[in-house]
């Protein structure tokens, strides 16, 4: 289904919205006041009003620079919500993808991993139109991996016609495709062939004089480019380690965190960030062309790099696999990025310069991979592989910082926003006839600054399911703004077999509506949160029992799946009742003497529902954990009495 480019644009952000009317008109004037990701996304679509003329084509073809680039557009048409960017993706897509699921240009038989990388954007396209073509498309090219020709230990050629080598490149090519595809349609077996691709390449491709990777590896030490001890081509390529970053973060959004040897591709992310802070340069903030030759004569300082690995550690920042650390490092690249490379006429129209066309090794121009070879490789302005890039780092910042966006409602206040969905025991209650009940998120707000606004829609009786039915997932969704964290708990509910209309099974329908709250927060740019259910008390001969069985393990396993933070809510709140006991524990839960409360004349005994007391206790118990994994929540903490 189309998105109609008459829909009122920006509906996320009114005021973006207003600044793009102009950015529409025939004239293409671009407003200074949007964002730079839309800027750059608004100047491409002048320069290229067809979305396959993107990267100086003349005619159709399937190459990985649209996929570079309109992916980039997807992620800001799900940031932002203009349906033009999503419409400008698809053309590309609709006309390039058959009925019968083949693509034109796209040859199987060739085994080139270059032209897998653009398949990524047809994960967005089958999930948002619901054309079987597109899944057809994914599965032929998820195909090419089983016959994808591969060197002894099994990593795969760049190209069946470049024989027994890997390229940096090809990592990027094929890695995050295949990691998506796994993740998607359940192929855990995958992920070890994934790992293993990356830890070939990296230990044929590392040079312990510099710590940095060589661009190539010829297994065969055949080709006349490569040394004939190591098979390594004879420099560092800056795009080539840019493409490697991009590759290791992107595989690891998919890869799930207790995936067995996962721990080896974070040590060679980790080694990757140690260079990337090594050779910056400490001028500008950017990187060289040919790394290992930085400021060496006739070397310069090039865009696409800069941008690769600007956007890989805001991008791993934000997915918890980059320590926080390396924030400098890339915010030291950003601006160096916006004074050296950014130029803008005088319609609004920007453009980024420096940009190295192409480069790569043989071939049928024999490129020989040495230092004069890349340095004089052509160079342009607005390269793919840097406006797509840039554009997703200027989108991750954006949702590192929110603060810093403009015209994002969520933060019009300055205020960091929690949303919450969930259960009676999160949940908001009547107090008007003088009840104590309360669920913990109606007392959330007490234990925040104000810079920390709660925003809670958790529902009594309500399960995944019941929450998605009847509209108040969507409601919610559409009140998500880049930077909001959604804190996420069910399974009270769920688990009533009995009741159609809210039972859900652990391990099957509970985690997939799960996934889906957690797929759909990242796509409005929101940051998700996992919570099991809190503790039932239920005391058998002294010793608290558990009561909800697999319901406890879906958050804990889908958060783990898809690299979202897990809070453990029922081991910690077990251990707040264990310790009380039997008796003491009683006054944390809805246990009311008869005619103590006109709410309750003939009194309570609700082992489930909570009380002031005992919202505001377990309140600041799972607020604390969350600031535990969450810095900068939990510098806004303040512990008050209750």
């Amino acid at each position: 289904m189309k998105y109609s480019m008459k829909k009122n644009l920006f509906s996320l952000c009114g005021l973006l919205g207003m600044l793009l009317v102009s950015t529409a008109s025939a004239q293409h004037t671009i407003s200074k006041e949007l964002p730079m990701s839309v800027r750059l996304a608004e100047s491409e679509m002048v320069r290229c009003p067809e979305s396959w003329q993107l990267d100086f084509q003349p005619k159709l073809k399937w190459d990985y620079c649209h996929g570079v680039e309109l992916q980039a557009f997807l992620r800001l048409e799900e940031m932002y919500g203009d349906s033009r960017y999503f419409d400008y993706a698809e053309a590309y897509c609709d006309t390039m993808v058959r009925e019968d699921g083949t693509v034109v240009a796209y040859k199987r038989e060739e085994f080139s991993l270059d032209r897998v990388n653009t398949g990524k954007i047809l994960f967005n396209m089958y999930a948002r139109t619901g054309e079987e073509k597109y899944k057809k498309a994914l599965d032929l090219m998820y195909s090419q991996f089983k016959d994808q020709p591969r060197t002894k230990e099994g990593g795969f050629w760049h190209k069946k016609v470049y024989p027994h080598q890997m390229w940096l490149d090809g990592l990027y090519m094929g890695c995050p495709f295949y990691a998506e595809y796994a993740a998607r349609y359940n192929r855990p077996e995958a992920f070890q062939d994934i790992i293993n691709q990356f830890c070939v390449v990296a230990r044929h491709t590392y040079d312990p004089a510099t710590g940095l990777y060589k661009h190539a590896w010829d297994e065969s030490r055949e080709m006349f480019w490569c040394d004939k001890q190591t098979g390594q081509s004879a420099h560092s390529w800056g795009r080539a380690m840019g493409w490697f970053a991009m590759a290791i973060v992107e595989s690891l959004e998919f890869i799930p965190v207790n995936e067995p040897n996962r721990d080896s591709l974070l040590a060679i992310l980790d080694n990757v960030l140690v260079q990337i802070e090594r050779y910056q340069d400490s001028k500008t903030g950017l990187w060289y062309q040919v790394l290992d030759r930085s400021g060496d004569k006739g070397n310069y300082l090039e865009s696409t790099v800069s941008a690769m690995f600007i956007y890989s550690i805001y991008k791993g920042i934000r997915l918890g696999v980059v320590p926080a650390k390396y924030m400098a490092v890339a915010d030291k690249g950003f601006e160096g990025f916006m004074k050296r490379f950014i130029k803008v006429d005088k319609s609004g129209v920007v453009s980024i310069t420096d940009c190295c066309a192409v480069a790569g090794l043989g071939g049928k121009n024999n490129r020989s991979g040495d230092y004069d070879y890349y340095i004089n490789e052509l160079i342009r302005d607005n390269d793919p592989k840097a406006i797509g890039p840039f554009i997703n780092a200027c989108l991750e910042r954006e949702r590192l910082v929110p603060h810093e966006g403009p015209v994002t409602v969520a933060n019009k206040n300055g205020k960091i926003r929690i949303l919450m969905i969930g259960d009676s025991t999160m949940a908001n209650k009547d107090t008007s006839k003088g009840s104590p009940e309360r669920g913990w998120g109606m007392v959330l707000q007490h234990f925040f600054t104000d810079a920390v606004e709660v925003d809670n829609h958790a529902q009594n009786g309500r399960s995944t399911k019941s929450f998605i039915n009847e509209g108040r997932w969507d409601k919610v969704l559409s009140r998500i703004r880049p930077g909001d964290y959604v804190f996420i708990q069910f399974g009270h509910n769920d688990e009533k077999y009995k009741k159609e209309k809210v039972y859900t099974a652990p391990g099957v329908t509970f985690d997939d509506n799960l996934r889906r709250f957690v797929r759909e927060t990242r796509l409005r740019g929101g940051i998700p949160v996992l919570f099991n259910a809190i503790i039932r008390r239920k005391f058998v001969d002294n010793r608290l029992v558990d009561t909800h069985g697999d319901y406890l393990e879906s958050p804990r396993k889908v958060a783990a799946q898809m690299d979202a933070y897990f809070i453990d809510a029922n081991a910690i709140t077990h251990g707040l009742v264990e310790a009380m006991g039997p008796e003491e524990s009683k006054k944390l839960f809805m246990w009311l003497e008869p005619g103590a409360f006109k709410s309750h004349p003939k009194g309570a005994k609700d082992d489930t529902h909570l009380n002031v007391y005992g919202a505001h206790k377990v309140a600041w118990s799972l607020i604390s954990a969350v600031g535990n994994k969450i810095p900068r929540l939990e510098q806004h903490l303040r512990y008050q009495s209750f």
